[in-house]
């Protein structure tokens, strides 16, 4: 993800693009935060042996604890900050959908109009915003199957969800787009393994990488799963795509909370 770019002045932007600057470093943070993530992941692959294609040392069980203690010290640190960005999320979209009156500049009088008033040039279309929640909870997800959601706010005609396929949304493959989820899930069947949680869309490319977790963690207590990626432009799709969150695992998961949230940019 390349850095954003910001006006010379930065007293000069509108209240949309101060929005969008501050959903664009929350992007980039929930994106360093995985990587965090998926380092540990592998840390722990390579102390078991269960890393490929890497020879692995034999561990004993003590140094396997203290790497373990390692790693969930350092995703506790990583769901401090991914709670703070969910919250700094909510707030910067929650402005964009219901800006205040409040904050609304006071109305100058207008001088008086004259006969022949030039045409104004057309009003650029509003960016699309969508919130959306899982339809119940909690609820049973399967492998290979999407989640099922309901609306809670919508702005613009950018993005689009259809009641009668609720586990869908359409996109144009042409523009830009912010797509952050929160999940929470516990384990059904104690297993060793590990999963995947993928936003899978009709054109292949589309596609942004999975996020990985251990079912493992889950014998303990409860997992929030947090993610943030852009969907970038597509130049040889002009056809609507259609995106969807899915899980591939060995087992079903108990989730007891959805959320996805999707932004054009």
């Amino acid at each position: 993800m390349s850095m954003p770019s910001y006006p010379p002045n930065g007293a000069d932007m509108t209240r949309e693009q101060a929005i969008t600057m501050i959903v664009a470093s929350i992007a980039m943070e929930e994106r360093a935060l995985s990587h965090i993530i998926d380092a540990e992941g592998e840390k722990l692959q390579y102390i078991l042996g269960k890393l490929e294609g890497v020879c692995s040392p034999h561990a004993c069980a003590n140094e396997v604890l203290e790497v373990n203690k390692s790693v969930a010290k350092m995703l506790d640190i990583v769901m401090q900050n991914q709670l703070l960005l969910k919250n700094k999320l909510a707030t910067a979209l929650e402005a964009d959908c219901c800006p205040s009156e409040g904050c609304l500049p006071p109305e100058c009088p207008r001088p008086p109009e004259p006969p022949c008033r030039p045409e104004r040039p057309p009003c650029p279309p509003q960016k699309g915003v969508m919130q959306l929640t899982g339809r119940c909870s909690p609820f049973l997800w399967k492998c290979g199957c999407p989640i099922e959601w309901t609306c809670r706010c919508r702005k613009g005609g950018g993005i689009r969800w259809n009641e009668q396929s609720p586990s869908l949304v359409r996109l144009d493959p042409r523009r830009t787009y912010l797509v952050s989820y929160t999940v929470n899930i516990c384990d059904v069947l104690p297993v060793e393994a590990s999963g995947r949680i993928c936003v899978e869309s009709t054109a292949g490319a589309y596609s942004p990488p999975p996020l990985w977790f251990s079912i493992r963690c889950l014998h303990r207590e409860p997992l929030t799963l947090q993610y943030s990626t852009m969907l970038l432009p597509c130049a040889w799709e002009t056809a609507p795509l259609e995106i969807g969150l899915y899980l591939h695992a060995r087992s079903s998961l108990c989730v007891e909370q959805a959320e996805l949230n999707i932004a054009e940019l």
